[in-house]
């Protein structure tokens, strides 16, 4: 479970994956979406943190559901998370701990501030899988974490 937390009254909205191995699905992508939203558009709301309830952060798109579930027409629940994630004006912090895979890292370049525990693991698996890096990673995470020099 990933939870949304931000500093009001009432902070905790859990955003549960139903699927194994914390994932995301089209439901918690869309439920990511509005919580980002909402918070957002909440004047009592000045910060968001959002960090994971169980042992890992996110193991990624739960690309199963994405196939047996295509976006309806408009616009999809993941283009409604990156507007969400793009749009927020207020600051966005992550507390990562665990596995952070595909989409659980490339929305990380995102946030404001991120801080990785001792147990944090990032992963791209996107060539291993055929597929596209997502949301602008390929140009984000360089930009906003550098490049890395390959050993001699």
């Amino acid at each position: 479970m990933t939870l949304l937390r931000s500093a009001r009254k009432h902070p905790e909205h859990p955003t549960e994956s139903p699927h194994k191995e914390e994932r995301n699905d089209i439901e918690h992508v869309r439920h990511m979406a509005e919580l980002l939203n909402g918070a957002a558009k909440d004047d009592q709301i000045r910060v968001v943190l959002w960090h994971a309830a169980g042992n890992s952060f996110s193991a990624g798109n739960d690309i199963e559901d994405f196939v047996k579930n295509p976006p309806p027409p408009g616009e999809s629940p993941q283009s409604q998370l990156m507007h969400a994630l793009i749009n927020i004006e207020k600051p966005l912090v992550a507390a990562v701990q665990g596995a952070a895979i595909g989409g659980g890292t490339t929305m990380l370049a995102h946030c404001d501030f991120v801080y990785a525990g001792e147990s944090a693991k990032f992963q791209l698996p996107f060539v291993n899988l055929a597929l596209v890096p997502e949301f602008g990673s390929s140009y984000l995470l360089p930009l906003r974490f550098g490049y890395t020099a390959q050993p001699s």
